[in-house]
């Protein structure tokens, strides 16, 4: 370049020295050198306008204003002006070489000008006017009848970047392929142009989300760029930027965390497009569970577009909600709810455009609160959410949008059922009905009734009926359930897990509605679909076999009652918790426990193998077991296994009422076992868990103090009995719930036992009345439970010598007797000894002395003589003197008098009274041979 100025100059002097009128050659050297000025390595941009402007100044002078030679110099000047960065001489430059082109129709001119206007207008505020240069350029170069050339190619390229960046993907790709075309043709495959054409199709590529279509255009720009080498000149950063971007959405992550690493090491990028390179990277960290790499990530990212666009910028939001996702990914809920909370404040400035994405994040946050058990923020969230969304669609409407219309709705259901799930557990069960009433109104709008959303909603709220609670609780949600399952079926998806579930659930609450029949059907089919879908080990198997052990219990019911919430967990047999609980014998009964057995060791094997050993659901099955073990009077093994569960529930921290529950159950398990001592120290502890969980006025305590009440009595401890059943007569007359009647019963009845102990007669019939009353209500006229009343009413009026009465009571004891046991049972005959005692004090001797014998015989016959038998032979004895039965009525006192002298060796009341009584009939009968009546007085 030295060298030409040299000879340029020479040349020009040369001239001016010699020929001065040769202007037209002075001012080509000009314009020479104004280009080598301007092409040097290190440009001088002033001296090329200097040269060019006087070369300009010449032409005008020598071939007028308008002639093309002088528009040519006016072109170039323009360019050079705008590398010097007078662009607004440069733009006066070019539209005095268009308007000079388009004067003589010079079409090839004006597209080099208007080449260079777009060129030059290509910022962001000028961008539409530089789209319009570029237009209108191709336009007119499609008009001229050239050969494709490596100037059209230019123009494509450079026009297509500029509809990229104005995002008019659609127009852009095919110019980009006619510029491909084109440039492949002049130069080949392996050319830096060829490669960024490539490289600017997998962006649009990218951007329409076709991402096979953009890996095969990023693969051949990477095969250049190995041809040609590092100098390339190729964007190799962008290159592995949409690398990432294509690996990232095509789920090959290792490939991607390569090519975003990759990217950053190409080039230097500006602060904000280094932002969303890591802000991807995050992304991709967190796909691959790399969570710390993610969180460091995202950080890198936040801090960039914190410092650079501030803390209310959408970028900043996008970066703290994609922080927030990698936490709940990482089961951080704080976290990701702070993160959450950050990004609905940004979000919420720019309402026009992320109003739709507000109300996804505001779900998002409600479930996560939901999951944290944090109910009532998470109804906030999802009620602003809902607020948003039916703004979002009355927005729509007034558009007429009906397909943002419709994803609203279809969020807005889908809240509404979340947000019934949240009241149901803070136990707002209206706003829950409200809630969920809402959701399926929304899905049957859009979809008809047989949706399967509101089939899983069904399920929701026959599962929110349960939980409620209520005397008609089995009905409604048997219909819910059910409406569940039919729509299911319907569906054709007649063995899925919801299904199986609905059926289970039905099962459930027709067990707990004593249909066994019914449940025990629903359950096959329920486990049939269970062993279908899942395995033979399955947590679902093992429930179902843990319902089978209850239905195959006939009598087993659940320990919580139909008012309480029933779940898996209220799945445990009682045994003796009823005070009314009467223990099965027959052989049916111990083949149903056998069933039973076999059922609840099939779900314990199951859960100990899915669960492991210190699962609450193996603390289930255990105490079943326990309890079918207390059922067949295996007490030792009954107590073991409750002990196992008890174990487990303490093991894992837990103090509820469960751990009470089975502290009782053991203590019931211990008394029926005549473990008194040790029921009793377990009673008392069940007692102190019920205070602390669920107060002292808690009918739990009630049952306590009454079993308690009993065992006092078993130990003779007549005062502390009473107190004992007065305390729980105190609580059970402050509770009005369904299962109190159940508790007064025994509870009457031991205070009527210990007023008659302490022959406090009034308060023992008032007593015992009130026993009898509540049974009838409860049980029936003739239930079996009233022949204990019966009996220890018509005891008292013995004592009162009010026989009629006595006779009354004694006669309902036994008939209700014959009813249930059959004539000829020890029952009978146990009722029919206290009708013989009321005849022998009212002087029918021969009826009784019938009763007596028959007493004898069904009671007693091939057992040990005990005090029992003395006193019916004592009795018997008596009735038989006073139908002058002399020598039958010595015989049977002396009887009576051997078994009491052989049962109680020291000096005894019941010894003399025996004695006493065979010396009046000595004396009655007159056989002194035998023994005088005197002596017989006298050892009395």
């Amino acid at each position: 370049f030295d060298h030409s100025l040299d000879f340029y100059e020479e040349h020009i002097e040369l001239l001016e020295e010699n020929t001065p009128e040769n202007e037209d050659l002075i001012a080509e050297s000009l314009y020479a050198m104004g280009n080598i000025f301007a092409a040097m390595d290190n440009p001088d941009y002033e001296l090329a306008i200097e040269k060019l402007v006087d070369c300009l100044d010449m032409k005008k002078k020598i071939f007028g204003l308008d002639d093309e030679r002088v528009t040519a110099v006016v072109y170039t000047l323009a360019t050079i002006y705008e590398k010097a960065g007078h662009q607004d001489k440069a733009t006066d430059s070019l539209a005095e070489a268009l308007h000079s082109y388009k004067m003589k129709q010079n079409k090839a001119g004006s597209v080099k000008v208007y080449h260079a206007l777009g060129r030059m207008r290509s910022s962001p505020d000028e961008r539409r006017a530089a789209i319009e240069c570029y237009k209108e350029a191709l336009k007119i170069r499609r008009q001229i009848m050239s050969l494709d050339d490596i100037e059209l190619a230019s123009i494509l390229y450079e026009y297509s970047i500029l509809l990229i960046l104005n995002d008019d993907h659609a127009i852009a790709l095919p110019l980009l392929d006619e510029a491909l075309r084109i440039q492949k043709s002049k130069n080949g495959l392996k050319d830096k142009r060829v490669a960024n054409i490539l490289l600017r199709m997998a962006e649009v590529h990218v951007k329409e989300e076709k991402y096979d279509s953009s890996l095969v255009c990023l693969e051949q720009v990477s095969l250049i760029q190995n041809t040609l080498g590092d100098d390339s000149g190729i964007d190799l950063g962008s290159c592995h930027y949409f690398l990432g971007v294509t690996y990232l959405a095509r789920g090959e992550f290792k490939k991607a965390i390569t090519s975003y690493l990759e990217c950053i090491d190409a080039k230097e990028w500006e602060t904000k497009q280094l932002a969303t390179i890591h802000n991807d990277l995050g992304k991709v960290y967190g796909k691959v569970r790399k969570f710390d790499k993610s969180i460091e990530s995202f950080i890198h990212a936040l801090r960039i577009r914190k410092t650079e666009l501030g803390n209310n910028s959408l970028d900043y939001g996008h970066s703290v909600y994609n922080l927030a996702e990698v936490h709940m990914a990482n089961d951080k809920h704080d976290q990701a709810l702070n993160c959450l909370t950050e990004a609905i404040r940004v979000y919420k400035l720019f309402p026009d455009e992320m109003s739709e994405k507000t109300a996804t994040i505001l779900e998002m946050k409600g479930n996560t609160l939901h999951s944290l058990n944090e109910h009532e923020a998470a109804v906030s969230d999802f009620e602003e959410c809902i607020e948003l969304l039916n703004a979002l669609e009355s927005n729509e409407n007034e558009d007429s949008s009906q397909v943002t219309s419709s994803a609203c709705n279809e969020q807005a259901g889908r809240v509404n059922n979340k947000m019934g799930h949240a009241f149901a557990k803070l136990s707002e069960y209206e706003e829950a009905f409200d809630s969920y009433r809402e959701a399926i109104s929304i899905f049957s709008t859009l979809s008809g009734n047989d949706d399967l959303r509101i089939a899983d909603i069904m399920y929701d709220v026959g599962d929110l009926f349960v939980s409620q609670g209520g005397d008609d609780i089995c009905e409604k949600s048997i219909q819910f359930f059910s409406e569940a399952i039919r729509i299911y079926v319907l569906q054709g998806k007649e063995k899925d897990m919801k299904v199986a579930n609905a059926l289970y659930q039905k099962s459930t609450l027709l067990a707990d509605c004593s249909e066994n029949d019914e449940a025990s059907s629903l359950l096959d089919d329920a486990l049939e679909i269970y062993k279908e879908l899942l395995n033979d080990d399955a947590v679902e198997i093992g429930k179902a076999m843990l319902l089978y052990g209850r239905l195959f219990g006939e009598e087993l019911v659940c320990s919580v009652s139909l008012s309480r919430k029933l779940s898996l967990t209220a799945l445990t047999l009682t045994f003796s918790i009823n005070p009314l609980f009467i223990s099965l014998n027959s052989e049916d009964a111990q083949g149903k426990n056998d069933e039973a057995m076999t059922a609840f060791e099939e779900a314990l094997r199951i859960f100990r193998i899915s669960l492991g050993e210190d699962d609450i659901n193996v603390s289930l099955a255990l105490s079943n077991i326990g309890i079918i073990h207390a059922r067949k009077l295996e007490y030792a093994k009954a107590v073991a296994k409750c002990k196992m569960a008890l174990k487990i529930r303490v093991l894992r921290g837990e103090q509820d009422q469960d751990i009470a529950d089975s502290v009782f159950n053991i203590a019931n398990i211990l008394n029926d076992w005549g473990e008194e001592d040790e029921a009793y120290q377990y009673f008392q502890q069940s007692m102190k868990l019920y205070i602390k969980i669920l107060g002292e006025k808690d009918i739990s305590v009630a049952i306590c103090l009454q079993k308690m009440g009993v065992i006092y009595w078993d130990r003779g401890d007549v005062d502390r009995s009473l107190q004992s059943f007065i305390d729980a007569l105190s609580i059970c007359e402050q509770d009005d719930g369904d299962d109190v009647s159940s508790i007064l019963i025994p509870v009457y009845r031991g205070i009527g036992d210990c007023y008659y102990k302490k022959e406090e007669y009034e308060e023992a019939l008032e007593n015992f009345a009130k026993c009898i009353r509540i049974q009838k209500l409860e049980l029936g006229d003739d239930c079996i439970e009233m022949t204990a009343p019966y009996n220890s009413i018509g005891l008292i009026y013995q004592k009162e010598q009010k026989y009629e009465s006595a006779m009354s009571f004694h006669v309902k004891a036994h008939q209700i007797n014959e009813k249930h046991h059959g004539k000829g049972s020890k029952e009978c005959a146990s009722s029919d000894f206290q009708i013989a005692k009321v005849l022998l004090a009212t002087h029918k001797y021969e009826e009784c002395i019938g009763r007596f014998r028959n007493h004898l015989e069904v009671c007693y016959e091939g057992s040990d003589d005990n005090k029992e038998v003395a006193e019916v032979y004592h009795l018997l004895g008596l009735a038989q003197s006073k139908v002058e039965e002399y020598e039958e009525s010595v015989n049977s006192l002396n009887k009576a008098l051997n078994i009491r002298q052989t049962l109680c060796r020291n000096p005894d009341l019941k010894i003399a009274e025996t004695m006493l009584d065979l010396g009046k009939v000595f004396g009655e009968w007159g056989d002194s041979d035998e023994v005088s009546p005197d002596t017989s007085h006298s050892n009395a």
